[in-house]
């Protein structure tokens, strides 16, 4: 899951592959059947927590940013795209 606003890469794990990478890693501590909705309940979690992710400060140049990046000092003043 991509964890920067303004980093996109096509190379980022679909929900697809992200379960499964939790249900085969669950199998080696519990039955198939706990291991499902474990990694159900992990996916859910995931989509909790990146639903809306927190900006972080780093020292990049903006001339570094994509084309049509909107930096926090052009949001609303909630921060928030």
């Amino acid at each position: 899951m991509n964890t920067y606003p303004y980093l996109i890469t096509p190379h980022e794990p679909t929900k697809k592959q992200l379960w499964l990478a939790a249900f085969t890693s669950l199998l080696c501590h519990m039955q198939p059947e706990e291991a499902i909705k474990a990694a159900d309940k992990s996916l859910e979690l995931c989509d909790e927590r990146w639903e809306h992710p927190q900006w972080i400060e780093s020292w990049q140049y903006t001339h570094s940013y994509p084309v049509g990046h909107r930096f926090r000092h052009e949001l609303p003043s909630n921060g928030k795209p």
